[in-house]
């Protein structure tokens, strides 16, 4: 009888990045900005970046919009409801699992070099020793702090999704 092979919760949880894309025409961009932006308090999202151009025909406002994850449509559907004419909707979502599991059992594994790198200086003797170590540990450090600052981002994107608004 064969006993299934435990699967760590973090490995098995599925990582998803979604980002939408919106453009629509609004009777009024001052007013519909100030809407949107009530909407982004009560859905606990932010701006990234607000800005706004003219010339003589019209007044766009482009926003990158920041919102937990689980609340992107309810956002979403309620920031539609300033349409009058919309131009476009798009909604992406890509599976990053795999790449957030080699990422995470690589940092593993060159965190388990490092401390076995930090044992060989504390045996080493020789000068040239310990600055052969602590230039491999050097190296280390960066890839490390490379690929933490790597699952950081992939966190934050799966956390928080994405939504470019053009009014």
């Amino acid at each position: 009888e064969s006993k299934p092979i435990p699967v760590n919760d973090e490995v098995q949880k599925t990582k998803i990045i979604r980002n939408a894309s919106i453009r629509f025409q609004v009777k009024d961009v001052e007013k519909s900005h100030e809407q949107i932006a009530e909407l982004l308090k009560q859905n606990k999202a932010y701006f990234g970046s607000d800005n706004r151009t003219s010339d003589a025909y019209q007044l766009d406002n482009n926003m990158v919009i920041r919102v937990p994850a689980q609340d992107m449509d309810k956002l979403m559907n309620e920031i539609m409801e300033e349409s009058v004419y919309t131009n476009y909707k798009n909604i992406t979502a890509e599976d990053i699992t795999a790449q957030f599991v080699d990422v995470e059992t690589r940092l593993k594994t060159k965190k388990e070099v490092e401390q076995r790198y930090l044992a060989l200086l504390k045996q080493a003797t020789k000068v040239s020793d310990i600055l052969d170590v602590e230039e491999q540990l050097s190296t280390l450090r960066e890839e490390i702090e490379s690929a933490e600052g790597r699952l950081k981002l992939m966190k934050d994107q799966v956390i928080h999704s994405t939504i470019s608004l053009d009014i």
